[in-house]
């Protein structure tokens, strides 16, 4: 009986132990995320921009001032914002883009194209730059990649005759 009593205990101890550690976590992405919202609304005052479409990912918030035709996207790299205010006036085209790593000609009837995937982002091109502004929605980390086995939706903005809007992609899952 004692040793029942024993595993019940080490069992609890466990699963207690990282229950707390979820929670923590979970405060902490909580905390990361209200700041970098934060951070996105001080900087859309600072430019007087009023949101009128937002979208907010991991490390990335992405907010649309539909009436000035002003894109903010602010990024969080290695505890640091960097934003960037893209003028849909100057954009020439708008397009995803998919890179994939090398597929190997008989894994590829095994796997799916998107366990390939390295990484997703939005291409802006614009009239005045030659390099186009990126903002991508997902990168490929090799730690996480059992994690990420999970459904993707994506949505883009796309322009017809001087109109924003948003379309889905459509899932994927990684």
């Amino acid at each position: 009986m004692s040793h029942l009593a024993i595993a019940l205990i080490i069992v609890l101890s466990i699963s207690i132990i990282i229950t707390l550690l979820i929670i923590m976590h979970n405060k902490q992405l909580k905390a990361r995320k209200n700041s970098m919202l934060s951070f996105f609304k001080h900087t859309g005052t600072t430019y007087n921009l009023s949101f009128t479409g937002q979208e907010i990912l991991r490390a990335m918030i992405i907010g649309l001032d539909g009436p000035k035709r002003k894109l903010l996207i602010a990024e969080e790299k290695n505890e640091e914002y960097n934003t960037r205010i893209i003028d849909l006036d100057e954009v020439v085209a708008c397009k995803v883009k998919k890179v994939y790593a090398a597929i190997n000609s008989h894994e590829y009837k095994k796997n799916r194209p998107e366990e390939y995937l390295k990484s997703i982002s939005v291409e802006f091109e614009l009239v005045n730059s030659e390099t186009p502004a990126l903002a991508f929605f997902y990168k490929y980390k090799f730690q996480f990649r059992m994690i990420m086995k999970r459904r993707f939706k994506i949505r883009f903005i796309s322009f017809n005759n001087g109109y924003i809007t948003v379309n889905k992609i459509g899932n994927f899952s990684l």
